[in-house]
């Protein structure tokens, strides 16, 4: 007889259905940026020849800056700092012959960039709203003159991204 009301109570539970739930939560904290910056950029060999017809050096192919982030605003600033060789004249203007800018801007957010003309020294590069993805195509020229002495050139660009 308890085998009987076993079987009889099976088949009525699994006709019934029955449900419950779980939730699910997480919490983002605070904005995040991710910057990624083209490679080294060489901008070439100032021969006498490159010196008397173009009078600079130039790349303005494939140096991508990329910006990445969930932040609500954000703003990419370069801080410039120069190391020319060892006799350039304390009278020459070195970092104010540098140049760069943005030659073109793409993503969604992206609200202004420093485009033509070309600047010299510490600034904004560009500022934008998030979230999203932006790409910078960046460009570089040094304008050569009587200063320039033989030797070795950089310029160091630390490229910062903030955002809130």
């Amino acid at each position: 007889m308890v085998l009987l009301a076993s079987l009889l109570l099976e088949p009525a539970l699994a006709q019934e259905g029955t449900q419950d739930r779980a939730n699910v939560s997480w919490v983002v904290a605070g904005c995040w940026l991710a910057l990624q910056v083209h490679p080294e950029v060489n901008l070439g060999v100032a021969s006498a020849e490159v010196f008397l017809t173009l009078g600079y050096l130039e790349d303005v192919t494939d140096n991508p800056i990329v910006i990445i982030t969930n932040c609500a605003d954000w703003e990419l600033q370069a801080s410039l700092s120069w190391t020319p060789p060892p006799d350039y004249p304390a009278e020459g203007d070195g970092l104010a012959d540098f140049h760069w800018w943005v030659i073109t801007g793409s993503g969604p957010g992206l609200l202004t960039y420093q485009g033509s003309p070309e600047r010299a020294g510490d600034g904004q590069v560009a500022e934008g709203k998030g979230p999203g993805e932006v790409t910078l195509l960046m460009g570089y020229r040094y304008d050569l003159d009587l200063n320039d002495v033989p030797g070795q050139y950089q310029v160091l660009i630390l490229y910062t991204v903030t955002g809130r």
